[in-house]
């Protein structure tokens, strides 16, 4: 599980975002045997993936840190994002959150 709302405003870049992934007994999870990492948000109403990259992230347990680039933040909405995390094997978790991205004023 993921104890926080992913939020930011419609194209914001330059910065990174950490993930901290924690265990349902709220600890914190260890994600060391994770090798790989992949970030999915989804808009529920429209089914459409606004975002799906295995870039610009890293694991360091019990985190995740996303390097925000240019486009990676041209949407908006109250979105589901996912991390879904592999390891060797069969070895995989995903935790789920809210996504609330804030409209760009112009």
């Amino acid at each position: 599980m993921a104890k926080q709302v992913l939020t930011f405003t419609e194209g914001e870049f330059g910065f990174n975002y950490t993930f901290h992934a924690f265990n349902e007994d709220a600890t914190a999870a260890n994600l060391a045997g994770f090798t790989g990492v992949r970030l999915i948000i989804l808009n529920e109403e429209t089914g459409i993936t606004e975002l799906d990259i295995t870039t610009d992230l890293t694991i360091t347990s019990p985190n995740v840190v996303w390097a925000i680039k240019s486009g990676q933040t041209d949407y908006n909405g109250e979105l589901l994002a996912v991390l879904h995390l592999t390891a060797t094997g069969v070895l995989e978790k995903t935790f789920q959150f809210a996504c609330v991205v804030t409209k760009k004023l112009i």
